[in-house]
This record gives structure tokens, C-alpha cells and sequence, in this order.
């Protein structure tokens, strides 16, 4: 199915909050093009792009209302709603200009300046300063015209270095999502780049420069698997985002994020706690934010051993309509914790309790939906094949156990002899022991042995698997399931 027109998506969701735009907002042309385009989309098949065409009037409409949006207090920060403000004094003024009025057009230029500065927005500066400095040499105001030309030539040098940021980060960014692996040539750019943006002076950096050195920063580090350093690099960055842009809490947030989830995975579990804390402060309820938010809760109770609390947070997360609008990505990524809470869950109640559990959260439903691991051509799927053959292991479930034996085997060989999956390696290998010994704990406690050993070599602190992968730490799990096994 066709998806709406982009312009036309932006107006529903910012404007009318996910709604259909309103008939009195349109003229009785414009609805008409609108009602059209909405009920060849509503065929459920593939049409002629020439059936969805936007007309010209309606196109202006649409335009208008994006112009003439007043984005919410609660929505957006005071800097987001200002940078906005300045976005559409700048389109006034440069219209002004053509129109040919540019003394009125000055005037704009002037409050864009003094509102520019003030939230260090460098495109602003660099625009309004270049007519204002060429205003003030004509009326002879040499010192006044020279004070911005200055302005201009630093929000040009900041503006570079953006672009050179905005750059390095895109072009990270990519070659991570071709090689969906931290690969030596990329540790090498990154931290070539790092280094480079990192020894440019604060005075010749914004917020936006700032915030995309952020992504620079995370892959150098995640490179160098130096995940100490990158909760450091993080707690700088969050402290001068405070002193200096306070005003801007989504960005704030955002690095409360960035580092709740590296404090996760270097075990600073307290810390995390207080971050979390500090985040639901920030963070808008229901929005993407605190949906990530809750996710790394969950998260972190799971490394505490709560997995009540995991299981409680993920029902109510589940229960939200917002839920179903997260990308793929992160829905799959929250409910992988769930699994996990779950699985400890049904090994902790033991044989008596165990597979009533895992009918209780329906958790085989789960399973049945997700894509064959067989697909997965990096590895990243081996969370899902431990959740699955844990749940067929509780089960007592053989048929099931046989049938995916070779598929892991091969799966083992082709995928995961890597170092960020050697710890996954070994504890998949250990599972396989389980049917192979017929669910006898001793026996395979002893054929388990040099694998269980492999583990142990490569403590989970010293490991470079992503954080997602070793939800809960394998060797906490075997101690679990070996209680499992032995029990009644």
C-alpha cells in the first residue's frame, strides 16, 4: 500500500495530531484533492503516483499550515519553539527583500539577529548579519557595520565546522549500516575525526555542532570498545549542554539516554538509577523518548535481578496505543527484555512452575511471530535463538530441541566466531549440551565443561558484545538453568 504524500503526512501529525485535516481547514477545491488522494490510498494497492498528485492550491494550503503552526509548550522546548521563530522571520525577511521593501525587511533582520545570539543559532547570525552589516556601512555606521561583519565571518567558521561534523557523522553512520559491524577501517576514520573535531575551541562550535559530535564521539569509542571512557565523554557533554543550552531538554534528555544505557553496560547500575531518575523528569510521557526510556528501565532491573519489575514495565508499555507506533527496531528490542525477564522468570519457579509460566505470558505467541534466525547474516539474531531454545528446554519440548539443532550448529560456524559474539558462542554451545544429554545435569555439566571454561576466559566486562545482546550475563543464566535442571 501507498503511502500518504509526505506534505500531507507532516500537516496530519503535527498540526492534527495523527488526525485526517479537518474540512473547514481547506478550501472546497483543496478537500476534494485531499478526500481523492485519500481514498485511492485507502484501494490498499499500488496506484499510478499520477492518482496521489497534491495540486498546486492545496500544496500552498498545506504550506500555509505548516507556516502558520504555534508548536506547543508541551511539546517542544523554549530553544525549539524560538529556533522555529527564526526559521519563519527568516523566510519574512528574505520575502521582504524580494518584494522589494527592504527597510522593513532590516527590521526583521534585526530581531532575527538578537534572537539568533541568543540561542547560538549560527544560521541565523550568519543571514542577518551579512544585510546588517551592508546597512549600517551604507548609513556610514562603520564600527557598528564592522562589529557584524565579525558576527558574520564566526557564524560562517561555526557553520563550517557543522557541515564538517554533520559530515563525518553521516559518513560513520553509513559505513556502520553497510558493515553492521565495527570494522578496523572504521575504528581508524573515527578516530581520526574524533580527534580532529575534538580539538576545535568551544567558541567555534554550536549546539547543533555539539550534538552531532555526540554520534562521532559514540562510534570512536564503541570502536576502541572503550565504553568507561564513553560514559565520561558523555557526563562531559551532558554538563556542558546544562551550562549552556538548559533550555534545550530534549537534547538533555537524549544524553541521558546515550549514557543510562553505557552505565547499563558497564554495570554502574546505581549511577544508572539516578540517571533514569533525572530522565522521567525530562521526558514527556508517551512520547518516543520515554518509551526508549522505559526500555532501558527495563533493562537495568533485568541486570538487577528484577524481573517482576522488567515484566510489569514491559505489560504496561504493551497496553499503550503509542506502542504499536515505535519503529520495528525498538519494539523488537523491548520485548527481547521482556522474553528474557520471562525465561529467568519460569527457571527460577523451577520444574513445578516453570512451563505454567511461560503459558501465562504466552510467551511460544511471541516466538511464532519473529523471523527465522537463519535470515540474520551478522549474528545479531543469537539473542532470539537462546530465548527460543531456553523456552523449548523449560518445555521439555525434543521434537522441537532436534529440529533446530543443525540449523544452530551451522548458524554457530557462520556467524559467530567473531569476538563481540565469543561469549555467545560459548553459551550456545552449553545449551546444546542439554538435549544432546538428554536434560541429565550431571552429564552435562561435564560435557559443558570446556565451553563453560571458553566463557568464563572472556569476562562480560572485557567483552565488546553490544549492549543488546547479553541481556542477562550467561553465566547467570547457566547458573540458573543448571538449578532448573536439577530440581524437582
Amino acid at each position: 500500500m501507498r503511502k500518504v504524500p509526505a506534505l500531507i503526512y507532516a500537516v496530519e501529525q503535527l498540526i492534527f495530531h495523527g488526525n485526517d485535516i479537518p474540512e473547514s481547514e481547506l478550501s472546497i477545491e483543496d478537500f476534494k484533492n485531499y478526500e481523492k488522494i485519500k481514498n485511492v490510498l485507502d484501494e490498499g494497492k499500488n496506484v499510478d503516483s499520477r492518482r496521489v498528485k497534491i495540486n498546486i492550491g492545496f500544496k500552498k494550503r498545506l504550506y500555509a499550515l505548516i507556516f502558520g503552526f504555534q508548536p506547543s509548550k508541551y511539546r517542544y522546548s523554549v530553544m525549539q519553539r524560538n529556533i522555529i521563530e527564526i526559521i519563519k522571520q527568516r523566510a519574512v525577511a528574505a520575502l521582504l527583500f524580494g518584494l522589494a521593501s527592504p527597510k522593513s525587511g532590516i527590521e526583521v533582520y534585526k530581531s532575527i539577529f538578537k534572537r539568533s545570539k541568543k540561542y547560538q543559532f549560527a544560521p541565523g547570525i550568519f543571514e542577518s548579519s551579512r544585510y546588517l552589516f551592508a546597512e549600517e556601512a551604507k548609513k556610514g555606521n562603520i564600527s557598528s557595520a564592522k562589529n557584524y561583519f565579525e558576527e558574520c565571518q564566526s557564524a560562517l567558521m561555526i557553520t563550517q565546522n557543522e557541515i564538517k561534523v554533520e559530515w563525518y557523522s553521516a559518513e560513520l553512520r553509513n559505513h556502520f549500516a553497510k558493515k553492521k559491524e565495527i570494522t578496523k577501517e572504521l575504528g581508524l576514520k573515527a578516530k581520526s575525526y574524533f580527534e580532529e573535531l575534538d580539538s576545535i575551541e568551544d567558541a567555534m562550535t554550536s549546539r547543533l555542532f555539539n550534538k552531532k559530535m555526540l554520534t562521532v564521539g559514540i562510534i570512536y569509542y564503541e570502536s576502541e570498545f572503550d565504553y568507561v571512557s564513553l560514559c565520561a565523554f558523555l557526563a562531559q557533554k551532558l554538563d556542558y549542554f546544562k551550562t549552556n543550552y538548559h533550555e534545550d531538554w530534549s537534547s538533555i534528555l537524549m544524553l541521558y539516554l546515550y549514557r543510562i544505557n553505557y552505565l547499563i553496560r558497564i554495570k554502574e547500575l546505581n549511577e544508572a538509577e539516578n540517571e533514569i531518575a533525572l530522565g522521567f523528569e525530562l521526558a514527556i510521557p508517551k512520547s518516543r523518548q520515554w518509551f526508549r526510556l522505559n526500555e532501558l528501565k527495563m533493562l537495568w532491573a533485568l541486570r538487577k535481578g528484577n524481573t517482576h519489575q522488567t515484566i510489569r514495565i514491559f505489560q504496561e508499555l504493551s497496553e499503550e496505543s503509542q506502542f504499536a507506533t515505535l519503529t520495528l527496531e525498538r519494539r523488537n528490542h523491548t520485548e527481547l527484555t521482556a522474553w528474557y525477564a520471562i525465561i529467568s522468570e519460569a527457571l527460577k519457579g523451577g520444574k513445578s512452575k516453570g512451563s505454567n509460566m511461560l503459558k501465562k505470558y504466552r510467551l511460544g505467541r511471541y516466538l511464532n511471530s519473529i523471523p527465522d534466525f537463519y535470515m540474520d547474516k551478522k549474528g545479531m539474531n543469537v539473542g532470539i535463538i537462546i530465548v527460543q531454545l531456553l523456552y523449548y528446554i523449560i518445555l521439555r519440548d525434543l521434537e522441537k530441541l532436534d529440529s533446530r539443532f543443525d540449523a544452530v550448529e551451522k548458524y554457530l560456524s557462520r556467524y559467530m566466531r567473531s569476538n563481540p559474539l565469543y561469549r555467545s558462542h560459548c553459551f550456545v554451545k552449553m545449551l546444546l549440551q542439554v538435549p544432546k544429554q538428554n536434560f541429565h545435569p550431571v552429564a552435562i555439566k561435564r560435557h559443558s565443561k570446556k565451553h563453560f571454561e571458553n566463557l568464563k576466559s572472556l569476562p562480560f566486562l572485557k567483552s565488546h558484545h553490544p549492549n543488546e545482546l547479553e541481556l542477562i550475563e550467561y553465566d547467570i543464566l547457566w547458573d540458573q538453568l543448571m538449578h532448573y535442571l536439577k530440581g524437582r
